[in-house]
């Protein structure tokens, strides 16, 4: 009985091994559930204790970003703001990227994800032309887009792309594509957290037959708003131009000097238009 007791393996309890492991010991809690709270994204001390690692941050994507058709062209206004959940990261981004010479593309969502999927669009397009011996249309260019972004739907990506420009019959189009592949087509858009402050002034004040002057004012105007009203969208203000020659940069502006050009610092109204 002795040799059998003495061969045996010493078993100890749950609780006994917990006693044991360094790890365990003060907090006396099972292994599973103190596994369980290593999953969350606090990280489990004790009072007086200091946390082990950094609390995970969560990206919040914050912009705005917009674009609408006019008897001049097409007209884009963006802002220049990055945030990383609430700290601002960069505070000069171009969210506003060249396909091809007569075609743009703005940046919301992730700024990773959009600006590779946007580069790629952009040597997709050259290789067609090169091809082809013939400029692609907005159109095409659009439906390359998002069957590209269709094939990685589900895997997380963060796209939310306006793609503007002109088709080979010299016809203006804006097409919002995003991250399952879907492809809207419309005449006016606005995307990124402070869009709904930013369409507030372009339904108010978009006209068709506004000159090259106006829609400009109208872009920075609705621009300068939702950085007012959105914190995630702010910095510079950058004003494109696409016409059937192509498309140029027509404006840069700090959002503030527009502020105080618009109303020499007085408070802002309630409509701008």
């Amino acid at each position: 009985m002795q040799i059998a007791q003495f061969l045996r393996p010493e078993t100890r309890t749950t609780r006994e091994q917990i006693k044991t492991q360094p790890s365990f010991k003060a907090t006396l809690q099972h292994p599973n559930m103190f596994f369980k709270a290593l999953e969350s994204t606090a990280p489990p001390t004790l009072p007086g204790d200091q946390p082990t690692h950094v609390k995970k941050i969560y990206q919040q994507h914050g912009t705005t970003t917009l674009g609408f058709i006019f008897k001049g062209g097409i007209l884009l206004s963006v802002d220049s703001r990055s945030t990383m959940g609430g700290y601002i990261s960069s505070g000069n981004v171009k969210k506003v990227l060249p396909i091809t010479q007569n075609i743009l593309a703005t940046i919301a969502g992730g700024a990773a994800d959009c600006e590779f999927w946007e580069r790629n669009l952009s040597q997709q397009c050259k290789l067609y032309e090169t091809e082809h011996n013939q400029q692609i249309g907005v159109s095409a260019a659009s439906k390359l887009f998002s069957a590209t972004l269709h094939q990685y739907a589900g895997y997380d990506l963060s796209v939310g792309s306006m793609i503007s420009g002109f088709d080979s019959d010299k016809t203006p189009h804006i097409f919002y594509c995003d991250n399952e592949g879907n492809r809207l087509p419309g005449f006016m858009f606005s995307v990124g957290s402070g869009s709904t402050f930013a369409y507030s002034i372009l339904e108010t004040g978009y006209k068709y037959d506004m000159t090259d002057e106006e829609a400009i004012d109208l872009g920075l105007k609705a621009v300068m708003y939702a950085a007012h009203r959105d914190a995630m969208s702010g910095g510079m203000q950058n004003v494109f131009l696409i016409t059937q020659e192509g498309w140029k940069l027509v404006k840069r502006a700090d959002n503030y000097d527009v502020y105080r050009e618009k109303f020499g610092g007085e408070k802002l109204p309630r409509s701008v238009v």
